[in-house]
């Protein structure tokens, strides 16, 4: 069993996980950039997710379009939904 969400996203979706190391490398550096790459993740993921759930043509939409279909087709639960759009607005 992988100790964190990290391992796992080292394991098998390593630019995912380099997102995350940048993220935090550059969160006490440049906040700007962190927030940068912090959506830039969600917005990855969220084509992940997508692609994951036989929703691969969301990937040409926008991030707002992706979510609104991924949390009607009940895809995402609403917190997640919630959290996802939270960040899609930070800027």
């Amino acid at each position: 069993m992988e100790r964190d969400v990290f391992d796992y996203l080292e394991k098998d979706y390593r630019y995912l996980n380099n997102y995350i190391r940048d993220l935090n490398k550059m969160l006490f550096i440049s906040p700007h950039s962190a927030i940068i790459k912090g959506r830039t993740f969600v917005e990855k993921l969220t084509q992940e997710v997508a692609n994951k759930e036989g929703y691969g043509l969301l990937n040409v939409m926008t991030q707002a379009e992706r979510l609104r279909k991924l949390e009607f087709e009940g895809v995402l639960e609403d917190e997640i939904d919630n959290l996802f759009q939270t960040v899609r607005k930070i800027w």
